[in-house]
């Protein structure tokens, strides 16, 4: 297989590459969120963990395209079909596969929860965010009732008690 769209054109790009790719464009978003929190000078304010967290996905998202490229460089360079053989668009149904979309079905997702965070409050719309991607990446039932409870007990414990940050309250009141 050689990675390109059956009518000729320059080769696709593995998910990888795609997914770290849209993860940095909302790395930057955030990360651009970030810098517009009023701050003291001389000390970490709250704009300091969001905009860590912006640049650590900054990080993974290059990691994950980059480790992409490579791998995509090393196979074509053994003349070996990659592993992970990339996405096409569908002449006959139009429209992205299930696994190409959730980059961006992702993506989406994120600005929800960005938006729906005051109102919803932080421990609704962190299940609700976390619960939607755990069920975009698995299938598995456990996990999918599991993850979203941790992540969520796991932040709250985090920045409420272990940093003092008071987090949206929201329906729930908590």
């Amino acid at each position: 297989m050689t990675g390109k769209p059956s009518g000729g054109g320059s080769p696709l790009l593995p998910d990888d590459v795609v997914s770290g790719g849209v993860l940095l464009l909302v790395a930057v978003a955030y990360g651009l969120g970030a810098t517009r929190i009023p701050s003291q000078a001389g000390e970490p304010g709250p704009g300091f963990m969001p905009m860590a967290l912006a640049l650590l996905l900054a990080a993974l998202s290059l990691a994950i395209a980059v480790g992409g490229l490579r791998r995509r460089v090393r196979t074509d360079a053994n003349g070996e079909a990659p592993s992970d053989p990339p996405r096409t668009v569908s002449a006959s149904a139009g429209s992205l596969s299930r696994d190409a979309a959730k980059p961006w079905s992702a993506s989406i997702a994120t600005i929800a929860y960005a938006a729906l965070f005051q109102p919803l409050g932080f421990v609704l719309s962190t299940l609700a965010y976390s619960g939607y991607l755990t069920s975009l990446f698995t299938e598995d039932r456990k996990l999918r009732v599991s993850v979203p409870i941790f992540v969520a007990l796991a932040l709250f414990v985090f920045f409420r008690v272990a940093l003092g940050v008071r987090l949206p309250t929201g329906l729930l009141g908590l």
